[in-house]
């Protein structure tokens, strides 16, 4: 199993800024959404908690960032309005990136499971750095 520097390493400019800014922008919405239904949820919540940790790498944050911009995102390869089958392809993303990122997961499952206890947290203010920021 390839420890945290040497995942970092291989996602290394995998995701941006801004792909970071749409998985954290989006993802409470679709967590509401699909809660109920969803068996991966608190893997979900732990990403998220995973990606919004600022004291992560950056480059270690590329397979949650993807993974959760794939959850969010309507247009996949199975779309989400496929009963059961849009959740399955959006849960099997979900569960790569988990494995891939098992070794430093833990610590995030606990804050997913007492989320999700708490029920959804409320949508986060996302700030994309100035350098993100796309100019009209």
């Amino acid at each position: 199993m390839p420890n945290a520097a040497q995942i970092a390493s291989i996602l290394q400019g995998v995701a941006t800024l801004e792909d970071l800014a749409t998985a954290k922008g989006s993802f409470w919405a679709k967590l509401r959404q699909t809660f109920k239904k969803f068996p991966a949820a608190r893997e979900a919540v732990a990403l998220f908690h995973f990606i919004s940790d600022p004291d992560v790498n950056f480059g270690l944050k590329g397979a949650a960032i993807l993974a959760l911009v794939y959850f969010i995102s309507p247009v996949d390869l199975v779309p989400d309005a496929i009963p059961l089958a849009g959740l399955v392809d959006d849960g099997m993303v979900l569960m790569a990136a988990v494995t891939s990122l098992a070794a430093v997961l833990a610590p995030y499952r606990k804050r997913a499971e007492e989320s999700l206890a708490d029920g959804p947290a409320p949508e986060p203010e996302v700030v994309i750095p100035v350098e993100v920021q796309t100019r009209n």
